[in-house]
């Protein structure tokens, strides 16, 4: 029965989403109907515009525009059409199963259901009956055992009655429960004994195996109902369990497929800008490297000619030095002694020259050296960024062809996920046909059991006649109660305690807090009046904005019909030559708007006109002239109107779409607004028609409805300032109030035991009355209730402040309690 319920609800609720689907729907096309009689009337307007013009080009584009116009209406059509059928199916097909399930619930209710045949033969009955009399005689037989055996000590003993009846008082607490109810029996069978009727004793063996057997027969019929309700109910929880995993795996493999869907186009569109950075850092490193290069080569061409400039001058140097030393040697070879240590010192210095000028080329060549390398080192570093960019793209060609496999994988995993929940849903029809002929057979089970069970307990009730253990229990019982009634005494003393001691505290935190919520409230109100200014500038800007696009448009307008009028005067020229007077000659040559009202009235001045002069053809050609320049300034004037046009339309949609995005964060903060004040305001519920985007009309109306919403606003502000008081404090201090209270809890009862001077005296004695030092004597529910009304209306922060330290003095058998009341 709960599941056909909640297969009731969900139908329901079903119903309630697919009649507001319906209502949004019907809403939609009550918008398209709206927009199909605008298309119709602008149609009216392009007809009269094409009866008016002479034009068969503007004709045949407006023409293709109308056809477009009413294609796309019909494709509108079309698919609210295909909407609408889908919908109404699906409601005819919940509809269907609704009535289907109500019939089933009414079968059900009234009992009419189609009864499980339960088939039990009479072997396993009688398989019941033998085991319980086998159980019955077995337990029988055992105690009897024990009653003869007993029997033969105290005759052995030779003990007295009173002692039989002690130690029969002393059996076990399981013999007791096994031979419930038998003390009538096993007195009759004592009196048989010592009577040595025979006849008496079989009419009460068979009482005891009756009664026995009974037993048995519904302790075994126990077990196996509550075995069978084991298995019922693991049956159900696998099946529940089953079909919640089942569930779980279709939201998930929903929700890979889409993460896999969004992953792709991001990496797809990283992959393209990583494309687009490479290439652009590619073309920037080329030119770079090439700009080097160039400066490389130009430099190592530099310092190879100095190079071999210095080679070719220090060569000749030398030469020269050798030619000089060799003359010097013949001359040294000539001279004497003095003249040889003479011609030494210059051969020294002459060497010394030489050794720098050599250090100095060899240095020179250290330098060419190094410029080749650093050539060598730039070939390779552009060899290098050649072989990245092959690299890069090849990357590329992987990455295209690594999002081609992840497309397809993920279209397969969308067949797979369709598969799937087509598999599930099946399986789940499957396991809740078995569930409902489960249950059908449980019913008829449990009814023919619980019959068997009240036959049983008819039974029972009149056998047991023994009330014994009950009074016990009662006065048990009785006694329990006593000592609960002395533990609530002792918790309410306790909690009026904890009680003085949070009053205390909450006296104490009062002030600072309720300064922190007014800053609090001034900050909300100081934004609620930039929020204000904001939607005036922007209302301000809209107005503007329509003005200047007013204007605009009736400049288009003017611009227009003056061209028309250019372009008709162009292809009648023959005409308005034939038909041209002296003064639209004169007109002709005048400014832009003398020509454009000459062009105007056209029609009534060839009517009254008569035959041209022969000098009409000089004057017809210095007009086309003036007519041709005019009209290059006319199209030029067009195409800077155009360009504007086009600047306020973009204007135009920009503040379209920034309303709009305002409009949703208003909405979505007063829904949220509304969620907090609950029940406060019941003000019309905005629709959440909002998806679309707005049209200048929308944001018009919003706008001229903005005084409406000041005032509501103002009153919602002031509501908020109340209710967020009151529920913020609410959550707050009850929190804080289960922690504070269990605390204390634990902290008295330690301080009770360990600080209590005479704790037999506590222990065994009631508590008594509290007394306070304050002249207001305050009682528990009076207490409780001030708590309440403090945890709701105060805005301040509990702090655990130790309690007052016991004495010996102020604990004898009473409670007392000072506490310091600042009540502001």
């Amino acid at each position: 029965m709960p599941l056909f319920l909640l297969q009731l609800i969900e139908l329901r609720t079903n119903n309630y989403e697919v009649e507001r689907r319906n209502k949004l729907l019907e809403r939609e096309l009550s918008e398209t109907k709206e927009k199909i009689d605008q298309l119709d009337r602008e149609l009216g307007k392009a007809k009269q515009a094409i009866n008016k013009s002479k034009k068969a080009k503007d004709v045949e584009i407006l023409l293709q525009e109308s056809d477009s116009l009413q294609r796309k209406l019909l494709s509108q059509e079309e698919e609210f059409r295909l909407q609408n059928q889908t919908l109404m199916a699906e409601l005819s097909m919940l509809v269907s199963s609704n009535e289907e399930y109500k019939k089933k619930v009414e079968l059900l209710e009234s009992g009419n259901a189609v009864p499980v045949a339960v088939q039990e033969s009479s072997v396993s009955e009688e398989l019941y009956r033998l085991k319980a009399e086998n159980l019955a005689l077995q337990k029988n037989l055992h105690a009897l055992q024990e009653k003869f055996e007993k029997e033969a000590v105290l005759k052995s003993n030779d003990q007295s009655p009173e002692v039989t009846i002690a130690s029969q008082s002393l059996m076990q607490p399981e013999e007791k429960d096994s031979v419930n109810g038998e003390e009538a029996v096993d007195g009759a069978v004592q009196k048989g004994l010592t009577q040595s009727s025979s006849e008496y004793n079989e009419t009460i063996n068979k009482l005891r195996l009756e009664l026995d057997t009974e037993r048995e027969e519904k302790l075994l019929i126990k077990s196996e109902l509550e075995i069978k309700k084991k298995e019922h109910q693991e049956q159900m929880t696998a099946i529940q369990e089953e079909l919640e995993k089942a569930a779980d795996k279709l939201k998930k493999n929903k929700k890979s497929y889409l993460q896999l869907h969004a992953e792709k186009e991001q990496v797809f569109k990283e992959m393209s800008a990583k494309l687009d950075e490479n290439q652009a850092a590619r073309d920037r490193d080329q030119k770079y490297y090439k700009d080097q290069i160039a400066k490389l080569q130009a430099e190592i061409e530099k310092v190879k000619k100095e190079s071999e400039y210095l080679q070719s001058h220090k060569d000749k140097q030398i030469e020269e030095l050798k030619h000089h030393l060799s003359q010097l040697q013949t001359q040294v070879d000539a001279s004497g002694i003095v003249a040889s240590h003479q011609l030494q010192e210059q051969s020294g210095k002459y060497l010394a020259e030489i050794t720098v000028l050599r250090d100095q080329l060899s240095r020179i060549t250290k330098e060419r050296d190094d410029l080749v390398t650093q050539l060598q080192e730039s070939r390779r570093v552009a060899d290098d960024a050649v072989s990245q960019m092959q690299a890069a793209l090849s990357e590329r060609d992987k990455n295209i062809l690594s999002m081609q496999e992840i497309s397809k994988v993920a279209e397969k995993r969308k067949s797979l996920v369709d598969e799937m929940a087509i598999k599930y849903q099946k399986e789940y029809d499957a396991h809740r046909e078995n569930v409902a002929r489960m249950e059908e057979k449980q019913a008829a089970e449990v009814e023919k059991l619980h019959a068997k069970i009240e036959e049983q307990s008819k039974k029972i009730l009149e056998l047991s006649k023994q009330a014994g253990l009950v009074e016990e229990k009662i006065k048990k019982i009785a006694s329990l109660e006593d000592t609960k009634g002395w533990l609530e005494r002792r918790l309410t003393e306790v909690e009026v305690y904890i009680y003085c001691i949070t009053f205390v505290i909450k006296n104490k935190n009062e002030q600072p807090i309720h300064s922190n919520s007014l800053y609090n409230l001034q900050e909300i109100k100081d934004m609620e009046e930039e929020k204000k200014l904001h939607e005036k500038k922007g209302i301000t800007m809209l107005k503007d904005l329509k003005r200047q696009l007013h204007a605009e448009r009736k400049r288009g307008e003017k611009l227009q019909a003056k061209l028309q009028e250019v372009l008709s005067e162009e292809t009648n020229k023959h005409v308005e030559d034939l038909f041209r007077t002296p003064d639209s000659e004169l007109l002709e040559t005048s400014s832009l708007s003398s020509w454009g009202a000459a062009a105007s009235g056209l029609g009534k001045d060839s009517v009254a006109s008569g035959p041209q002069s022969p000098t009409s053809g000089v004057n017809s050609q210095d007009s086309d002239a003036g007519a041709k320049d005019e009209f290059n300034d006319l199209f030029k004037r067009i195409g800077q109107l155009q360009q504007d046009k086009w600047a306020l339309e973009e204007k135009v949609s920009h503040l379209e779409t920034s309303n709009a995005c305002m409009a949703e964060d208003l909405l979505n903060k007063t829904s949220i607004i509304e969620h907090y004040v609950m029940n406060s305001r019941a003000g019309p519920k905005h629709s959440n028609s909002h998806e679309d985007k707005l049209t200048l009309k929308k944001v018009m109306d919003m706008v001229n409805k903005n005084s409406e919403h000041t005032q509501q606003t103002q009153d919602m502000n002031k509501k908020l300032q109340s209710m967020l008081e009151e529920t913020l404090t609410k959550n707050m201090h009850l929190q804080k109030d289960l922690e504070f209270m269990s605390q204390e809890v634990v902290r008295l009862s330690k301080l009770s035991i360990s600080a209590s001077p005479e704790p037999a005296k506590l222990a065994n004695t009631p508590p008594a009355t509290m007394a306070l030092p304050s002249p207001v004597t305050l009682e528990p529910s009076t207490l409780v209730s001030a708590e309440r009304e403090s945890s709701v209306t105060s805005d301040e922060n509990f702090e655990i402040i130790s309690g007052p330290q016991d004495n010996d003095s102020d604990i004898d058998g009473k409670l007392v309690i000072d506490c310091d009341m600042s009540i502001s």
